[in-house]
């Protein structure tokens, strides 16, 4: 299956699921106007009811236009169940939806019948829609917002309630928005399980959203040497984070507080060399505890060969 293609102001990326193939022959538009087309921009404001400054707009162009317009606003699920119960297809298939993207981090069910929903986080907190955690109030927004645009336009495969039924091509700006590094990094793969017939056209800043993708899906959007758009000449799905920020990204993986102290070191007006040397023996395996003894006993061998 080829992959769709994902955008980012740095990179750009795409999430898979086969290009969304529009019928044949070339279709009418009543027929254009029954395809599935979504988009969410960055800001993606959420809000508890639905966005009043749209209304005058077609439903085609609300369902993209936060995209263009920063100030527009993204109603929340709790919104679209509370206004489509008992549309049992919307609900089941929000349902499926949830659980395949977030597994077990956020599961999501109904309060008193018709009156609204609840949120689980981790198997531990119940919550409300306004009380989760941005990235996933943001995500379960579109995809819900996703879900009901589906039950809108093909009322009767939604009835089926599979996710996998749902087709069309959706845009979203910085996918990762807010999200805990742990689903960034699964995030993709879940979303090609559950969505495998949507075209996807992403941008992401994040190394961990970047792994999963094939260097044919990638476009990055900056200019080599010669002012040419880059071309990725090797695959990147084993690169580690550090790698990409590197190689890809162009941005070192520490941060610029320690180029600062090494600078103040070699001017003699920060910290001394050996604190420098046991800064950089410090890791997730070593403490500073050790780091110190390590540059200590180092220091003691080289000292000792000079002899």
């Amino acid at each position: 299956m080829r992959g769709s293609i994902a955008i980012d102001e740095g990179r750009i990326v795409s999430v898979g699921g086969p290009p969304f193939a529009p019928p044949s022959p070339a279709p009418s538009w009543d027929r254009v106007r029954q395809l599935v087309i979504a988009g969410y921009g960055a800001t993606r404001n959420l809000s508890p009811r639905f966005d009043s400054a749209s209304e005058h707009l077609s439903p085609d162009v609300r369902h993209q236009i936060t995209l263009f317009d920063p100030l527009s606003q993204l109603a929340g699920a709790e919104v679209l169940v509370a206004r489509d119960l008992p549309s049992w297809p919307f609900w089941d298939l929000l349902q499926k939806a949830l659980q395949q993207v977030f597994d077990t981090d956020l599961e999501i069910t109904l309060t008193s019948p018709g009156t609204g929903i609840r949120f689980t986080v981790s198997k531990k907190d119940n919550v409300e829609a306004i009380d989760l955690p941005d990235g996933f109030r943001s995500a379960a927004a579109w995809i819900a917002d996703l879900c009901f645009i589906w039950c809108e336009k093909a009322p009767s495969l939604a009835a089926n309630g599979n996710t996998s039924d749902i087709c069309g091509v959706v845009l979203i700006d910085e996918i990762d928005l807010h999200l805990h590094p742990s689903l960034q990094r699964a995030l993709i793969p879940r979303l090609r399980k559950t969505f495998p017939k949507i075209q996807w056209i992403v941008t992401t800043h994040s190394p961990l959203v970047l792994a999963n993708f094939d260097v044919n899906e990638i476009i990055a959007l900056d200019r080599d040497s010669d002012g040419n758009i880059r071309e990725l000449d090797r695959q990147i799905l084993a690169f580690t984070s550090d790698q990409i920020y590197e190689w890809l990204m162009g941005t070192p993986p520490t941060g610029t507080a320690f180029e600062e102290e090494l600078r103040k070191s070699d001017e003699g007006l920060g910290r001394s060399q050996q604190e420098i040397a046991r800064l950089m023996r410090v890791s997730p395996n070593i403490d500073e505890e050790a780091a110190r003894k390590q540059v200590t006993e180092f220091k003691d061998i080289l000292h000792t060969l000079k002899r």
